[in-house]
């Protein structure tokens, strides 16, 4: 007896809920997509900023590169012209033939 006045207590709270959710379907619609958008919105936001990151430290990177090439040139240019290379605090370039 205690178990069916448990199971219909229950039960009216839940066609209770779903009454509700019936007549403000349209509410909670909205609000659900108002939530939605303003998380596509942020992850979209977050996306563009790691893009731009991105770029940034490609371009870094890619300058770096060719400077590095640039300063392999110039030693390997000194190196076969003078046969040895003047080190900056004792640095050996690693790609210098030996």
């Amino acid at each position: 007896m205690e178990q069916a006045r448990v199971t219909v207590k229950e039960g009216s709270k839940w066609v209770a809920d779903l009454e509700y959710k019936i007549k403000n379907a349209k509410e909670i619609k909205a609000k659900e997509l108002k939530e939605a958008d303003a998380e596509v919105k942020k992850c979209k936001k977050t996306a563009e900023e790691t893009l731009k990151k991105w770029s940034s430290k490609e371009q870094e990177e890619g300058s770096l590169v060719m400077e590095l090439g640039k300063i392999n040139e110039l030693l390997l240019t000194t190196y076969r012209r003078y046969g040895t290379v003047l080190y900056y605090r004792s640095t050996i370039p690693r790609y210098l033939p030996t």
